[in-house]
C-alpha cells in the first residue's frame, strides 16, 4: 500500500507545514496531480507554491475545500481513475492539435485558466500544412487551453520558427553545428529577459535546465541524421523582431522563435496570466514541438 492511500483510509488532515517533511507522501500526491492535469510532471517531492496551487485547483474541480492541509477525502478523490477535469477534442484544429499531443503522449494541463505551449512545424496561421524551408518562418507557435467543458480552444497563433536562419547554419559558433531542439516536450523555461544580437533586451521564455537537440553538422537545415546531445545552448522563446517571413537570417540561433514582435508580446501576456505561474514566479515552462502531419494526417 502506497503512502498516500494509507493516509486516505485514515481520519487525520495533514497540514501543509507537516506535509513539506513527508516527500514521499508528496511525490505519490504530485503523480496523482499530474494524472488529472493540474500539476506538469515529474514529481519531485516538494511541496512548493505550484503543487499547494494544483492541489487547490483539484480541490475545487472535485468539490472539495483546500484550506492548506490535505484531507483523507482528498486523498481518495486523487487516487481514483478518471481525471477530475475532461478533455473531449473535437474535431476544430485545437482539438487535432490536443488528439496529436496525446497520442505522443504529451501532458496537457486541464485548469481552464492554464495554457500549454505548442510549436507545430510545417503549419501556418491558418493551420494549413506547408513545406518547411530554410531560413524561413514555416511553423506555428500555439497556445492551447482546455475549457472548462473540456473543449480545447486556441489562445493565440502565431508564425514562428523552431529553426536557425541561415548564419547559424553555415556559420555555426560551434564546430559541431547549429543546435536545434528535437521533436517532443519539454519542460525547462522560465520567465526572464533576453537579448538579441544588438536589439534591445526583451522579455523571453529562458532555458533554465538542459535540454536534448539536434547539431546541424552537415549544413542542410534538417533533423535528419544529424547527432543528438543534451545540454544548454541559450535556446529562449523570443520574439522575431518582424524579421521577414522568408528571412529568418541572424535572428534565429536555435531558438523558438514567434516572427512578430507585437504577437510574442501577447504570447507573454497571456503566460502572465497563467495561475502557475502568479502561484509561483519560478515557474518551469513545458513545451511541446511536433509536425504539422502528426496532427493533420
Amino acid at each position: 500500500m502506497g503512502e498516500l492511500e494509507a493516509f486516505a483510509e485514515g481520519r487525520e488532515e495533514m497540514e501543509a507545514a507537516r506535509l513539506a517533511h513527508r516527500p514521499g507522501l508528496v511525490a505519490e500526491m504530485q503523480a496523482r496531480l499530474a494524472h488529472h492535469g493540474l500539476l506538469d510532471p515529474p514529481a519531485d517531492g516538494l511541496l512548493g507554491p505550484g503543487t499547494q496551487w494544483a492541489l487547490g485547483a483539484f480541490g475545487r474541480a472535485a468539490g472539495l475545500g483546500f484550506e492548506g492541509a490535505l484531507t483523507p477525502p482528498a486523498a481518495a478523490a486523487l487516487l481514483r481513475e478518471g481525471p477530475v477535469l475532461p478533455l473531449r477534442p473535437g474535431g476544430s484544429l485545437a482539438g487535432q492539435v490536443a488528439a496529436a499531443l496525446l497520442r505522443r503522449g504529451d501532458w496537457l494541463c486541464r485548469d481552464p485558466g492554464c495554457s500549454t505551449i505548442v510549436y507545430v512545424e510545417g503549419m501556418d496561421e491558418a493551420g494549413r500544412v506547408v513545406p518547411r524551408r530554410p531560413n524561413r518562418f514555416d511553423d506555428l507557435r500555439l497556445l492551447l487551453r482546455i475549457a472548462a467543458g473540456g473543449q480545447p480552444e486556441i489562445l493565440g497563433a502565431w508564425a514562428a520558427t523552431t529553426a536557425s536562419g541561415r548564419p547559424a547554419v553555415e556559420r555555426p559558433a560551434e564546430p559541431e553545428g547549429a543546435p536545434r531542439l528535437a521533436l517532443g516536450q519539454h519542460r525547462a523555461w522560465v520567465m526572464g529577459r533576453t537579448a538579441i544580437g544588438t536589439a534591445l533586451e526583451q522579455e523571453a521564455l529562458v532555458q533554465l535546465l538542459p535540454l536534448p537537440v539536434t547539431r546541424d553538422a552537415d549544413h542542410d537545415f534538417r533533423r535528419q541524421g544529424d547527432p543528438r546531445e543534451r545540454g544548454f545552448y541559450l535556446i529562449d522563446q523570443h520574439g522575431g523582431q518582424d524579421a521577414p517571413a522568408a528571412e529568418v537570417g541572424g535572428i534565429g540561433a536555435g531558438c523558438l522563435i514567434g516572427r512578430s514582435q507585437e504577437g510574442h508580446g501577447r504570447f507573454m501576456a497571456l503566460l502572465r496570466e497563467d495561475p502557475r505561474w502568479r502561484a509561483n514566479a519560478a515557474h518551469l515552462f513545458t513545451t511541446s514541438l511536433l509536425r504539422a502531419e502528426e496532427v493533420l494526417g
